[in-house]
């Protein structure tokens, strides 16, 4: 047949071949279990309410809930599949997004114990222009106990989120290369007097 004459025959069967391999075998297990789950579950959906109610003065529709939902499934199956293709690598904000949310969980997963009033009246002292408060004019503690006791808490839970990040930094090898540093031109120095013809 005049078909399998065709010269370009052969090519498109190789392309439809590796086209066919690279379906089976990019996602092995997504094709042994069938279709990637996503589940909606009624917590999903009230925060999806909650964030439509900060910007409307009322609460959404039926019918808006459902495109609210459609379009969460549709920024976790983009979200699934560009990942799947690399796409969230090398990407600085992208990176810098998970760095933020990822602080935020480490200060969120610090449990700090309440302090007591010597801790206050320390951390009062010691961070008084920190607190907007002048140096030797400092109010009593139960004037301003709820600031104090708020900014005292957060720089513990930074501390403690800290120490966390050092202990997921021990898990890491890191190989620092730092680029040669330039070497620097040297200096010309001033021709003798009498080599540029000037009298002593």
């Amino acid at each position: 047949m005049k078909l399998f004459r065709e010269p370009l025959l052969p090519f498109l069967l190789l392309v439809v071949l590796i086209f066919g391999l690279y379906v089976t075998l990019a996602r092995p297990g997504a094709q042994a279990a069938g279709p990637a789950r996503i589940e909606i579950t009624p917590e999903i959906t009230q925060n999806l309410i909650a964030n439509f109610e900060r910007t409307a003065p009322r609460p959404p529709t039926p019918a808006e809930v459902d495109a609210l939902i459609d379009d969460y499934v549709r920024e976790e199956i983009l979200d699934r599949e560009a990942r799947a293709l690399g796409l969230d690598r090398d990407d600085l904000l992208v990176r810098r997004q998970l760095r933020q949310k990822m602080e935020v969980f480490l200060e969120d997963s610090a449990s700090v114990t309440p302090a007591t009033d010597a801790q206050l009246e320390d951390y009062l002292e010691k961070n008084a222009a920190a607190l907007h408060f002048p140096a030797g004019n400092l109010p009593p503690l139960e004037q301003v106990r709820p600031a104090v006791s708020a900014a005292w808490e957060a720089d513990q839970r930074r501390k403690i989120a800290d120490t966390l990040y050092q202990a997921l930094r021990s898990r890491y090898n890191i190989v620092i290369q730092k680029p040669p540093q330039a070497t620097a031109t040297p200096a010309v120095a001033p021709a003798p007097a009498s080599a540029t013809g000037a009298k002593p």
